[in-house]
């Protein structure tokens, strides 16, 4: 019995040791404002009503700084979502595009998932941040709709054996 009281209590402790350590970078990077040196097109993507299965969705993200740009790392908050962008300079004036790819199997209902694009600025070392979702209304593959619906009028009567 002690055993499994300290098995149990190690996943309660590691479950919220990743939690908080996903939630402290998230706010870090978060306190550390891009200042418009990227801006996207559509901080959320929205793939409207979707079927539960894979779906897709893109942006395009805007270098407006004075010097290249150029995105280190993308942190999910599930791996229910995967980002692709490139890991090439963005020049001062040029776009290029973000691609999320989200898994809604068993999602349902008005859903989202954020992701952070960190990137820095070409010769400088500080990392900035742009938060970005992907939302969707999740609906379920199928639907089972009963041709005839009745409700007792009374409760049945259970025999006693």
């Amino acid at each position: 019995m002690k055993n499994r009281f300290v098995f149990i209590a190690g996943i309660v402790f590691l479950a919220g040791a990743g939690l908080f350590g996903f939630l402290a970078v998230r706010n870090y990077f978060l306190s550390q404002p891009a200042v418009h040196l990227l801006a996207a097109a559509q901080k959320q993507i929205y793939v409207g009503d979707v079927f539960q299965g894979h779906t897709e969705g893109e942006t395009l993200v805007y270098n407006h700084s004075d010097k290249p740009v150029i995105i280190s790392d993308v942190i999910t908050n599930c791996r229910c979502s995967e980002v692709s962008v490139s890991r090439e300079p963005i020049l001062p004036g040029e776009k290029t595009t973000v691609k999320c790819r989200w898994d809604t199997t068993g999602l349902r209902g008005d859903t989202s998932s954020e992701f952070l694009l960190l990137f820095y600025k070409e010769g400088e070392t500080k990392l900035y941040s742009l938060p970005m979702s992907v939302r969707g209304n999740i609906l379920p593959k199928f639907d089972i709709v009963p041709d005839k619906l009745e409700f007792l009028k009374k409760s049945p009567q259970v025999q006693k054996t």
